[in-house]
């Protein structure tokens, strides 16, 4: 896995700590001016004229408007990409040295995300692993932060083998996930990610099951002929009919069969259970620093 590649997402940068601290001597700012190396802000306001202010280990530091969103990374409007910064740690770049005389510092989090961007398009492939944090959701996917804001998509369909209608039911904002680069699109600078890939396997997932147990499922499916249970995120079960089920239903269900040659497990409902609060842990199965091909059913399929 690349995690140790200079720019992380943001809020994962540990080197910040250090650099931070190297800021507060008496005339040591200026070595860092221009510098790649990321300074992270925790921003904790946007002013009228959407400057953010924060803090980096003490000292005040401000982003000007101009340096907050690099429009090739964010592709959103950039009033509402500024604001949305409010209440999360940025990675910044120093511009100047004007903190060594108590005024705040002025930090440019475009230009980090310009390195940033460049670094990714040149150093990552098709299939590597790497760290990423979710920043929004919708319908057709999430959007990833891969490296110091550079923003990557992660289509619905590539989330899970499990279906699910919306990536709440898997996700949570703000959540650190692995993901496989599944493409990059260096003319237009768009990287899109996968996630089902690195949840293992039908043998990986059935081997945390046993016949005769009894163990809570989520409907992702009805039909006439059966109800689709998820076991979990790349395992899912087919119980009796019960057209009165809905998508998304919590259940408790019995395993009456694990059936390794066919790739099948066979279902009996239990009980209906009431919503959960808690978000099932995502249990990873990770192959290495870069995932080549994928044999979920036995068969190789490449990412």
């Amino acid at each position: 896995m690349l995690i140790n590649r200079p720019y992380l997402p943001e809020g994962m940068n540990q080197t910040y700590q250090r650099s931070a601290a190297a800021l507060r001597a008496a005339g040591d700012l200026k070595k860092y001016s221009g510098e790649a190396i990321p300074l992270e802000m925790m921003v904790d306001r946007c002013d009228s004229a959407h400057d953010l202010h924060g803090t980096i280990n003490g000292l005040p530091a401000v982003i000007p408007r101009a340096e907050a969103v690099c429009s090739a990374v964010s592709g959103a409007e950039k009033e509402i990409a500024v604001l949305s910064l409010v209440g999360r740690p940025v990675c910044c770049v120093l511009l100047d040295a004007a903190g060594e005389n108590g005024a705040a510092l002025r930090l440019s989090r475009r230009a980090m995300q310009e390195k940033a961007l460049a670094y990714l398009e040149e150093t990552l492939r098709e299939g590597d692993v790497i760290p990423a944090v979710i920043t929004s959701m919708s319908p057709i996917g999430v959007f990833a932060d891969i490296g110091c804001g550079v923003i990557a998509l992660l289509p619905i369909r590539h989330i899970s083998v499990s279906r699910i209608e919306h990536p709440r039911e898997r996700f949570a904002p703000h959540q650190r996930i692995w993901a496989a680069v599944q493409k990059i699109d260096r003319e237009h600078h768009r990287f899109f990610l996968s996630h089902k890939e690195l949840l293992g396997t039908w043998a990986e997932n059935a081997a945390q099951f046993q016949e005769g147990e009894t163990v809570t499922g989520i409907v992702r499916g009805v039909k006439s002929y059966g109800v689709f249970v998820e076991l979990s995120p790349n395992l899912t079960g087919l119980a009796e009919p019960d057209e009165t089920l809905q998508n998304g239903q919590r259940v408790s269900v019995l395993i009456k069969a694990i059936l390794p040659e066919k790739e099948k497990v066979k279902l009996h409902i239990v009980a209906r259970l009431p919503p959960s609060v808690r978000r099932r842990a995502l249990q990873y199965y990770l192959p290495g620093p870069n995932l080549r091909d994928w044999r979920y059913s036995g068969v190789s399929s490449p990412l």
